[in-house]
């Protein structure tokens, strides 16, 4: 089980997620944040805005129905909400209990792998009466997954290094269900399959090509970044500057981008790079 040392471990770190949050929880009157990590070796470790729901999740070994914690392969990149989970043990006990003892409504994730095989996510939630969180994301999900990646950013020059040695070995703890248990975020074949035809129908697709590139495609760690970056800001330069790289570099992998992904112009790339978040593919 996870134990108090582990919860020491990271407890000097709650106060500056809460602060690190700050801008953002007061645009979407957020109340508690959560922040996990784990790596390609399924170490992990996570941090509360709230110690008592932290310290709750300890004793009560949540953890281990949690969808939100699971193999990085049994998860990809994007949003869900944490009633959507199909594990009705992780809604009895964990959802149960945040939302009558520590006020948790209208909960989301979002989830994003890292260059090195693992991947990090947020949960967030709110008070009862307050649903300016979820209608803002589903209105204004690119800026909110722009400010996510953002506050990553800042906390992991922040803990990530001071943690390293706080890691658990998930795997273990979890047993089983660790590798079995399907994520929040998650496309089954099926469901790609699914969302390939409608975006046929819908006039995404119009040739065979197209839905080559949703099968085929390989883009490397960089290029995902540089794709990721420039499909929120739109400007090469603000890729550059985040991923501290020359614009010329940066040009490049655009460009390369483009004849990956057979792409004619600017609104082209946008668009498949879209298509491609939708499927968990960046």
């Amino acid at each position: 089980m996870l134990t108090d040392e582990f919860f020491l471990g990271t407890k000097l770190y709650h106060n500056k997620l809460a602060e690190l949050c700050k801008p953002l929880a007061d645009y979407l009157g957020i109340t508690q944040g959560v922040y996990v990590n784990i790596d390609k070796n399924s170490r992990f470790f996570g941090i509360y805005t709230h110690s008592g729901l932290g310290q709750r999740v300890v004793e009560e070994e949540y953890y281990k129905t949690d969808p939100f914690l699971v193999h990085p392969n049994n998860i990809h990149n994007g949003f869900a909400l944490d009633n959507a989970s199909t594990e009705q043990e992780f809604k009895d006990t964990f959802l149960y209990d945040a939302t009558i003892n520590f006020n948790c409504y209208h909960s989301f994730v979002y989830t994003e792998k890292t260059s090195d095989g693992g991947y990090y996510g947020f949960a967030f939630a709110t008070a009862k009466d307050n649903y300016r969180m979820n209608n803002r994301l589903m209105n204004e999900t690119q800026i909110i997954k722009k400010a996510i990646r953002d506050l990553n950013n800042k906390l992991s020059l922040v803990v990530e290094k001071d943690l390293q040695e706080n890691r658990m070995d998930f795997a273990t703890l979890k047993g089983d269900l660790f590798h079995q248990q399907k994520g929040l975020v998650f496309n089954e074949q099926s469901e790609i399959k699914s969302k390939i035809h409608f975006l046929e129908k819908a006039g995404f697709l119009g040739n065979s090509g197209d839905q080559s590139f949703l099968a085929n495609i390989s883009l490397s760690p960089q290029e995902i970044n540089c794709l990721r970056i420039y499909l929120t800001t739109h400007s090469i330069k603000k890729v550059s500057r985040d991923l501290n790289l020359a614009v010329t570099t940066v040009a490049s992998y655009v460009e390369n981008i483009k004849n990956k992904l057979n792409c004619n112009n600017k609104n082209d790339l946008f668009e498949k790079g879209e298509i491609l978040c939708s499927l968990g593919r960046l």
